[in-house]
């Protein structure tokens, strides 16, 4: 059992996998169910952002509009996953739009009031639409804490002493 009976859910590059809140361990090596995990973790971790570290496609599609504004529009595809239109504001360079048409019935999310947290900014309000949702779905982050890495961590534990 999950701590308070929580659906747990993960991705590990290989296999996607569920712990229920019953808990009852599941997951998949579906090559479907794996392209929209993989999709989902890749676009989760801003993995466009990050081209040296992950294997991905992208292809400008061109300039579009939408709301009165314009938009450099890319579509994104990271290896084994399916693919998203990101689209960037010609005006600000900021993301403002994601859309994924992957399970047919297309799914836009707009991305706004960006803050400065650090030496990023980061959209506080996500707006999803679209797709089989009945009515549009907003998040929106409440805090952000943008803390340096305990680097332990991340090391070798040091050799033991003669």
């Amino acid at each position: 059992m999950t701590a308070a009976g929580k659906h747990v859910q993960g991705y590990n590059g290989a296999a996607e996998w569920r712990i229920l809140a019953n808990g009852v361990i599941t997951g998949s090596v579906d090559p479907a169910v794996v392209g929209r995990v993989r999709s989902g973790a890749f676009f989760g971790a801003y993995g466009y952002f990050y081209p040296s570290r992950f294997d991905l496609r992208s292809v400008h599609l061109g300039v579009r509009q939408s709301q009165g504004r314009s938009f450099d529009v890319l579509k994104i595809q990271p290896a084994g996953g399916k693919p998203r239109d990101l689209w960037f504001d010609r005006g600000t360079g900021l993301l403002g739009l994601v859309v994924d048409d992957a399970g047919g019935a297309s799914v836009t999310v707009e991305l706004s009031d960006y803050r400065r947290i650090g030496p990023v900014l980061i959209p506080f309000k996500a707006k999803a639409y679209g797709g089989d949702l009945t009515s549009p779905q907003e998040r929106v982050v409440e805090r952000v804490d943008f803390i340096p890495a305990d680097r332990s961590k991340f090391s070798l534990a040091p050799p033991p002493k003669p």
